[in-house]
């Protein structure tokens, strides 16, 4: 029942992600299906001015010293890399996507 499952949890982890980030100056956009999700991270919410890469890319690092690892888009168009994607297995437990939601929170909210 993986894919079952990936809709469940991917529901509830993007829920909790918008719970706790949609008003956050930061992001523009939580949007996904399933497990797979993008946090789009915007310097000004009005404008949707993407932030800036050193800024994505530090999110990115403490995830990662978190021991979480999620990506980011490519840069198919430049200076429009900013989309924090997710895509955790589909066989993932309760509380790894816990676990990811909570550290995702945590690197978003640390951005200066």
């Amino acid at each position: 029942n993986l894919f079952e499952q990936s809709v469940v949890l991917g529901e509830s982890l993007k829920r909790t992600l918008q719970e706790n980030l949609n008003n956050h100056p930061f992001v523009g956009d939580i949007r996904g299906k399933g497990l797979l999700i993008g946090i789009e991270l915007v310097e000004n919410k009005e404008t949707k001015a993407p932030l800036d890469v050193e800024r994505v890319n530090a999110v990115i690092g403490y995830c990662k010293k978190k021991g979480v690892i999620i990506g980011k888009n490519g840069v198919t168009v430049a200076n429009f890399n900013n989309i924090l994607t997710l895509s955790p297995s589909l066989s993932i437990s309760v509380e790894e996507k816990d676990l990811i939601a909570n550290t995702v929170i945590e690197a978003v909210n640390s951005i200066k």
